[in-house]
């Protein structure tokens, strides 16, 4: 997964953070790997950041649902918002 600006590059952890969330990898794991440790992505710094894939909390897509249904043109306001982004980490298999 690409990093953003304003997004913390991932970090590579042998043991999984307690409080991020596991999500699956990009690519899954072929016959025969075995898990070498975790990739994890902190939440981003910055007040404003580039819409990027990431993971969004629930308020964060409960904004961008409100924002459809009363004022479409701002729908993309949450998806720019730093505090609307949670950090996760996913399994690295070699």
């Amino acid at each position: 997964m690409s990093c953003c600006g304003g997004f913390p590059p991932g970090r590579f952890s042998t043991v999984p953070a307690a409080h991020y969330p596991v999500v699956e990898p990009p690519l899954p794991p072929l016959p025969g790997e075995r898990l070498t440790g975790y990739m994890i992505y902190d939440p981003p710094r910055a007040w404003v950041v580039p819409p990027c894939e990431r993971n969004m909390t629930p308020l964060g897509w409960l904004q961008v649902i409100l924002a459809t249904l009363f004022f479409w043109p701002a729908a993309c306001v949450p998806c720019f918002c730093g505090c609307n982004y949670e950090g996760f980490q996913y399994p690295v298999y070699d």
